[in-house]
């Protein structure tokens, strides 16, 4: 059974080149009904305006995620429609959850703000873009319960900027190894046509081997991708908006490190879109079917998520592969549950670690041949020439 949505959307050959007055036409009245919404979800008695915005702000929101080309025309670049799809998906949930919510909301109270509310236009002003922004609700009480690493870095500006600035160049530089790996090991993958990252050429045993490597070299490659960016969000965040070091925790904690499927998805991984898988995945789904289906309900939400994503790639998309990644976690995460209902025995230690990796990388494998039979892999993040890894290798001498 297929579960392609491409059929509801335009064709993606349609979209006009990312410029200047396109973005003003297409992309940028999205972002101010994003924007209205969250200065009227932090205002009381505003729940009918609110809702009957919504219709406006979800067409002006997939507008502006379907009708222009961020690559403009170089598959190459195609990375960025991904992204770029994902981000609008993203203001359409966050649009839905402010919408129907029923209270306001309200920062954390601190000790000069016990009872702390928008009520000036300036407050209400920077609290909005700090909610449109702010994806994880740091200090605002609707990101209750949300997981936040344990700073490792220097609490001092300047210190904090340089290991912020040292964690963005090497993390780049570990996106940009793990991807000369995956387009050397397997040269068919390094074209804008793509290759599926299971070698015909190779026996079967091989053939999963390689594939597997190829899922983790990819998964490291978001990691960092994901982190980079952050890195850079947080020096543009202090340097230029002065924000306090406090406001920008870390986003991973250690994933790779992760003893069992909860502990890699609820703490080692980041947390971004937490606040729309819970209020539009868990929620519905526990409230009819309990504790299972709000677990399946959150990943479904981050599947359709990711799969919709892949229509910026404009080869369509691919729900049993790239979503079926996800529902597959929600499987592992409720077997974990019931291994521990069994036994008694928490999930953890050096078999709990092997057992999430394999389950991570080994599913992974569905959703990374999809990318990479569309030709993700041989994105081009840097012109060559400007690559890190051609500089270590030119030092080097490999």
């Amino acid at each position: 059974m297929s579960l392609d949505f491409s059929s509801f959307l335009p064709s993606s050959t349609d979209r006009v080149p990312y410029t200047s007055t396109n973005f003003l036409r297409q992309v940028l009245p999205a972002f101010i009904g994003y924007y209205i919404l969250a200065v009227l979800v932090l205002l009381p008695n505003t729940i009918f305006i609110r809702r009957s915005l919504l219709p406006v702000c979800l067409w002006l929101t997939i507008r502006g995620a379907v009708t222009v080309d961020l690559a403009v025309g170089h598959p190459l670049l195609n990375y960025m429609n991904y992204g770029h799809m994902v981000a609008m998906i993203s203001v359409g949930m966050r649009s839905i959850e402010w919408a129907l919510l029923r209270r306001t909301l309200t920062r954390n109270p601190t000790a000069d703000q016990p009872h702390p509310t928008s009520t000036s236009p300036t407050s209400i002003a920077y609290d909005a873009l700090s909610l449109m922004f702010g994806l994880r609700g740091i200090g605002w009480k609707w990101s209750k319960g949300l997981y936040i690493p344990k700073q490792t870095r220097p609490t001092s500006t300047l210190p904090f900027l340089k290991s912020t600035l040292a964690s963005g160049l090497w993390h780049f530089t570990l996106l940009d190894c793990m991807q000369y790996a995956a387009q050397t090991v397997l040269p068919a993958i390094n074209t804008a046509q793509g290759a599926s990252i299971f070698d015909p050429n190779l026996p079967p045993l091989p053939r999963f081997g390689l594939a597997s490597l190829l899922s983790l070299a990819a998964g490291l490659i978001v990691y960092a991708g994901i982190q980079t960016m952050y890195d850079i969000a947080t020096l543009i965040g202090i340097i230029i908006c002065r924000h306090d070091v406090s406001e920008w925790p870390r986003l991973f904690d250690a994933p790779w490190t992760a003893t069992s499927l909860v502990q890699f998805w609820s703490k080692g991984w980041h947390q971004l879109f937490r606040s729309s898988f819970i209020y539009l995945g868990f929620k519905p789904f526990h409230a009819v079917f309990g504790r299972i289906g709000g677990i399946f309900g959150a990943f479904l939400i981050s599947a359709i998520l990711h799969d919709w994503g892949m229509w910026g790639l404009g080869r369509g998309m691919d729900f049993w592969r790239v979503g079926g990644f996800f529902l597959m976690m929600a499987v592992g995460i409720i077997a974990e549950g019931l291994w521990e209902a069994t036994t008694k025995k928490r999930v953890g230690g050096f078999v709990g670690w092997v057992w999430t990796v394999l389950w991570v990388v080994l599913w992974g494998t569905m959703m990374v041949d999809s990318w990479a039979r569309r030709g993700m892999v041989a994105s081009t993040f840097v012109p060559d020439g400007w690559r890190p890894v051609e500089m270590i290798l030119a030092i080097t001498g490999l």
